[in-house]
């Protein structure tokens, strides 16, 4: 028995050492043949990041066009594209992805440049045409501000009732894109070149050498090249392939492929110094000889780690097929959750079920200081409901300020957080908290901007990578959320004083007959002087007695319900407040801006309007009341008192 034991594991012993022979005897072909194996991989892995590239180009040209159609949307609920919000934004417009400004083509061929100002384009520019085109990608021109300035637009119709009233243009400046694509390919050895099929010339090239047009490469001598034809022409006829060029400054061959861009009439490029090309077959022609010794040591283990490895596979496959549907399931929900904030507790619901969590959290710290935590809390009847206060979240909010918005919270025990906040310790407890984890977000930029955590989670949660497979969904839904909240306010506050503008007001006018009131009072107040002031003083002097008016107005009846709905004209309504009260107010808002000389006539009414018409009537009324102020300030000296 012994003896055929010995026998098996003798021929086991030559039947493994065969293998290893083989594989060693393989293993040194395949050096030799690394080569020429390498050399066609690496024309796969040029075209392989040119399509890549190609996606991520089209991609942010595309963002940036939803980002003007919004913007386009906003500018077309104006009448008037003329109007002083419209300039006001296009005048103080970011640069945002690849835009740096913005232009508007008005019907009668005036543009809206991008300090503002107005100027005629009759003859360069044909509105009637560029409406037609419907949303595009210019040619690069020269800058209408600086013809020495190369510049291409990307341009969207502002469409109003089925009418176009105007074309958007985004400035985007080309010898700026490389920086903002922020593009890095082969350890940042690649060059970039995207080229004007039309005439050749170069959109982006990030080479330095300011090759002006890609006819330039027919001086340049190939070695080897996978079309016949001139390859100048045939890049600017939209074909795609390869060449080598022999550069003779340079101890090493470049490699070049090209290929159609998926957005306007261009052709990009990439080139590639052959050492960054062939520094994968070089490392792998080392391991492979490393790999033959190793691989004899190994292949013992290997045996017996087989089948569990196979196990472990199976289970690990199928923990990351549930994790991408969960991912995505999250992704999904947050994607509109800027709109529609009961996706919000659905996806917290989401990880709650993939932790087996009893609670979770997602705390978002607003630019301006404001916070706000979103919550799911587990109903099961068989535990009592866990609370934990909102408060106690600004723990992991300073916890991960002190990491610089980095690493990861993981206390399956509730006791580990004893010695590092036990005051926090404390609470939790006594709220029934046993465990838990918690993940910074941040934004594009690495700044905290968030906190994504859950408490008492179930026994198979091993770690935070769950947490961490959805962060950056939730970095999305605050990106969302900070941009819908900047564009939805630049259509509804004045820029110059704060309050809320005509436009708005315009809109609530239709509201305070259906809101619950006993009474409604209608201040309206108008600015003393304030021409006389721009006149002799400068408008900075005039502006910054708006402001003051304004700040004024909003310290005695807020800012929820008041306006500037003129240059100086300003209303404000008070709910369920009685004439006298009102009455005093506004004399307290006179004399405390008397005293920084500014003057204003106030008008007052008070009613209960229960539909438009007799709204407006409030309104009316007081506005009579105050022109009837104004008449008396006049006849009191008031022009004098202005202009002193």
């Amino acid at each position: 028995m012994k003896k055929l034991e010995n026998l098996f594991q003798r021929k086991n012993l030559l039947f493994t050492l065969g293998i290893i022979v083989l594989i060693a005897a393989a293993t040194l072909v395949a050096v030799f043949r690394i080569n020429i194996v390498e050399e066609q991989n690496c024309y796969t892995t040029l075209f392989q990041t040119g399509d890549q590239l190609n996606q991520d180009i089209a991609r942010l040209i595309n963002y940036d066009k939803e980002q003007l159609e919004s913007l386009a949307g906003i500018f077309a609920e104006y009448d008037n594209l003329n109007d002083e919000i419209v300039l006001s934004i296009i005048s103080n417009y970011k640069p945002c992805g690849m835009v740096s400004g913005l232009e508007i083509l008005l019907p009668d061929n005036t543009l809206i440049v991008r300090d503002g100002t107005m100027t005629s384009v009759e003859g360069s520019m044909d509105f009637a045409k560029e409406a037609k085109k419907g949303a595009y990608l210019t040619e690069v021109g020269t800058d209408i501000l600086d013809s020495d300035k190369r510049v291409l637009y990307s341009v969207v119709p502002i469409v109003k009732d089925g009418e176009v009233t105007g074309i958007l243009r985004g400035v985007i400046n080309p010898d700026e894109l490389q920086d903002v694509w922020n593009i890095n390919l082969y350890g940042a050895r690649a060059d970039i070149y995207i080229v004007e099929k039309s005439n050749g010339n170069y959109v982006v090239d990030t080479s330095g050498n300011k090759l002006g047009n890609v006819k330039f490469i027919d001086n340049m001598r190939i070695i080897k090249r996978s079309s016949m034809a001139e390859l100048s022409r045939h890049l600017m006829r939209g074909g795609k392939g390869y060449a080598v060029f022999d550069m003779p400054d340079s101890s090493e061959n470049l490699y070049f492929c090209y290929m159609p861009c998926e957005v306007n009439n261009w052709e990009l490029a990439i080139s590639v110094p052959e050492s960054a090309v062939y520094k994968n077959g070089r490392e792998v022609r080392i391991l492979l000889f490393l790999l033959v010794g190793f691989e004899c040591l190994c292949f013992i283990v290997y045996l017996m780690w087989m089948f569990h490895d196979a196990r472990v596979r199976n289970y690990e496959k199928q923990r990351r097929i549930e994790l991408m549907s969960f991912t995505g399931r999250v992704q999904e929900l947050l994607f509109e959750a800027h709109q529609n904030q009961n996706n919000i507790e659905l996806a917290l619901e989401l990880i709650g079920e993939m932790t087996d969590s009893q609670y979770v959290f997602f705390k978002i710290l607003g630019e301006n200081g404001t916070e706000e935590v979103y919550q799911w809390i587990k109903d099961d009847p068989g535990q009592p409901m866990l609370r934990v206060p909102k408060e106690r979240v600004h723990f992991f909010m300073h916890y991960f300020y002190f990491k610089d918005g980095s690493g990861s919270i993981f206390m399956p025990n509730i006791e580990e957080l004893k010695v590092v906040a036990p005051t926090s310790y404390e609470l939790l407890v006594d709220k029934g908290v046993t465990s838990l984890m918690a993940v910074p977000v941040n934004d594009v930029s690495g700044r905290l901007v968030g906190v994504l955590g859950t408490c008492n989670m179930g026994p198979d949660c091993k770690d935070t990578h769950i947490l961490e497979a959805v962060k950056l969904s939730f970095s999305m839904l605050y990106h969302n959320i900070r941009s819908y909240n900047i564009i939805r306010e630049m259509g509804t506050v004045d820029l110059l004083t704060g309050l809320l503008n005509r436009n708005c007001y315009q809109k609530n006018l239709l509201n305070y007959p259906n809101m619950q009131f006993e009474s409604l009072a209608c201040v309206y107040c108008d600015v003393n002087g304030l021409h006389e002031l721009n006149n002799s003083q400068g408008h900075e002097a005039g502006d910054e007695m708006l402001r003051e008016v304004a700040l004024t107005i909003r310290n005695y009846f807020g800012d929820t319900h008041s306006y500037r709905i003129g240059g100086d004209e300003f209303v404000a309504f008070v709910l369920d407040a009685d004439m006298e009260n009102v009455a005093k107010q506004s004399e307290a808002i006179a004399k405390k801006l008397q005293a920084s000389d500014y003057y204003v006539s106030i008008g007052i009414s008070i009613g209960r309007p229960r539909n438009l018409d007799q709204m407006e009537e409030l309104v009316k009324k007081a506005e009579t009341e105050m022109y009837e102020a104004k008449r008396i300030f006049y006849e009191n000296g008031g022009r004098e008192r202005r202009r002193r």
